[in-house]
This record gives C-alpha cells, sequence and structure tokens, in this order.
C-alpha cells in the first residue's frame, strides 16, 4: 500500500512539474516499502540516493521556471529547497554510519514533499498564471 498516491490535488498544469512531481512520490512509496519490509541498508541506502538525486533535478527544474517568471520569492522557495537537500544528505550519512533507519524517514519526506507541492510550488503556479495565457509556461529545458 503506497503511502502516498497521486492525486489532482498535487497537480500543478505544468507537465514536467507534475510528471517529476509524481515521480518523486513513487521514490517515497518505494523508500517506504523498503522500510515496511526491513530491506537491507544497501537498498534503503539506493533508495535514499535516488530521491535525492530526483529531487536535485526537480529543484533545477523549478529554479529554471522560477527565473524565468521572474518569480519575486524565489530565493524564499530555494532556501527550501536547499534546506531539504541537506536533511537528505544528513540522512544518508548517518544512515552510511550505521544508524538504522526506519519508516519515519519516509513519512518525514512524504510530509515535506506534500507540504512543499501544495504551498510552496502552488504559489510559484499561482503567480505565473497570472501572467502568462493558459498553458504556456515559457519553460526551456
Amino acid at each position: 500500500m503506497p503511502i502516498v498516491s497521486w492525486s489532482d490535488h498535487f497537480k500543478t498544469g505544468i507537465d514536467i512539474i507534475d510528471a517529476q512531481h509524481k515521480d518523486l512520490l513513487d521514490s517515497l512509496n518505494e523508500l517506504s516499502d523498503a522500510a515496511r519490509e526491513s530491506q537491507s541498508g544497501r537498498i534503503w541506502s539506493e533508495k535514499l540516493a535516488s530521491i535525492a538525486l530526483r529531487s536535485i533535478k526537480h529543484f533545477q527544474t523549478e529554479e529554471i521556471l522560477m527565473k524565468e517568471i521572474g518569480y519575486p520569492t524565489r530565493c524564499d522557495h530555494l532556501n527550501q529547497h536547499c534546506d531539504l537537500i541537506l536533511q537528505v544528505r544528513s540522512i544518508q550519512y548517518k544512515q552510511s554510519k550505521g544508524q538504522p533507519l526506519d519508516a519515519d524517514v519516509a513519512q518525514f519526506l512524504v510530509n515535506w514533499f506534500e507540504h512543499h507541492i501544495v504551498e510552496a510550488d502552488m504559489d510559484y503556479v499561482e503567480f505565473m498564471k497570472g501572467m502568462k495565457p493558459k498553458g504556456e509556461t515559457g519553460l526551456r529545458i
């Protein structure tokens, strides 16, 4: 059973962002499955690395978009991204030093992404909707 499921609640209407959000949620479900099944530390390490890499790629996409649209609170949003990456790296470090990880890690990440998508991401989406014709993002990746 997934810890989090994609729903319209998360939909930004920006195809690349929505696809990346879905991918991240799938990764979080994989991490949760690894915890539930008490899989090895190596599996945990791989799942965390996947989440870190996918997050970084996604955050870069958002950062390009926010820069292109002149999003006024871009720096605050970027700081949230940096904070999460530092927290994931800290979790990875602790795990590499033998600290056991549990489902709380997956739940923390799910909570962070759910909150970030519906609060921070939707804020720049609303800003963008006010300045672009519907369906046009100007995003070049």
